[in-house]
């Protein structure tokens, strides 16, 4: 399924300018290292307007190493993201079924070890988010919906290595989970099912 998804959003992909390989890692580290301050510009909230090569020395700083196509590559995820108040697509999560550690490496990024999962449009309703790791810890669960608005966000002590939330998703053209554990690991599995 995620292969066929990504197959139909390759020519999306491609239009972006950016190779492919790079569109959606670039799409995964933006949204978990620099989307917290810059989620606000394509409302006007905040403005930064630079030429690309002015903004790689920010862009390493704040986003991790990176060569010049990488951090091309996130200064196009946030142009893209001004002007359309959007991320660029990256293929869906399909995760009404349990996605393994193999499934989400696409949605995590090596540099911080955080996962940002594209959910899709999901219908309005209640829903639980169960997640396995590897080992106990504290993580922050987030959930966003297509216009940036926080609809859950929580730090959370999955002392046994598990969690099991609660979930209210109302309508949006689609919603975003990022999931930061504290200390480097891997998420084991992870599961969106609607309880309504």
């Amino acid at each position: 399924m995620l292969q066929r998804t990504a197959i139909l959003l390759l020519p999306l992909l491609l239009a972006t300018g950016m190779p492919v390989a790079n569109a959606a890692d670039a799409t995964v580290r933006f949204a978990t290292a620099c989307a917290r301050c810059h989620e606000g510009e394509c409302s006007g909230r905040l403005s930064f307007s630079q030429t690309p090569d002015t903004t790689f020395t920010h862009i390493r700083q704040y986003a991790g190493p990176s060569d010049d196509a990488f951090a091309r590559a996130l200064y196009d995820t946030l142009e893209h993201m001004k002007s359309r108040c959007a991320y660029p697509p990256i293929p869906l999560a399909p995760v009404a079924h349990p996605l393994d550690t193999a499934a989400l490496a696409a949605y995590r990024d090596d540099w911080n070890g955080a996962y940002f999962v594209p959910l899709g449009r999901q219908p309005k309703g209640t829903y639980r988010l169960t997640v396995s790791l590897e080992r106990g810890g504290e993580l922050r669960v987030e959930i966003i919906d297509a216009f940036f608005d926080p609809v859950f966000d929580r730090c959370i002590d999955a002392a046994d290595g598990s969690l099991s939330l609660q979930l209210v998703l109302g309508d949006s053209p689609a919603h975003y989970l990022r999931v930061r554990p504290r200390d480097a690991q891997s998420i084991r599995s992870l599961v969106l099912v609607r309880t309504d």
